[in-house]
């Protein structure tokens, strides 16, 4: 989980640059959510789903850097980053607006 604070106004072009980086292939890479707060219009958080603890350990060496980089100057202040590991996922088909 990567938690992100974007200046003002770029927040749209922040979420372009990483759905973009997503697509190209890394190992183990599964998929990811990105989470727009309703209590701060400038954080952003994605979550990446990865195959394994392995995989999402390489990523924080190799993939993280590069995507934070991608941000550049878009980023305010520290990137945070969390590990969970999860047991199983359920999403909802229908895209559910709060």
């Amino acid at each position: 989980m990567l938690t992100v604070r974007i200046r003002p106004g770029r927040k749209e072009e922040a979420i372009e640059i990483i759905d973009d980086f997503g697509k190209q292939p890394a190992e183990g890479f599964e998929g990811m959510l990105t989470l727009l707060p309703t209590d701060d219009p400038d954080r952003v958080t994605f979550i990446t789903m990865w195959d394994s603890e392995r995989s999402m350990l390489n990523s924080q060496r190799d993939v993280v850097p590069k995507a934070v980089e991608l941000l550049g100057d878009l980023v305010i202040g520290k990137v945070e980053i969390r590990n969970h590991q999860v047991r199983e996922m359920r999403t909802q088909k229908a895209l559910v607006r709060a």
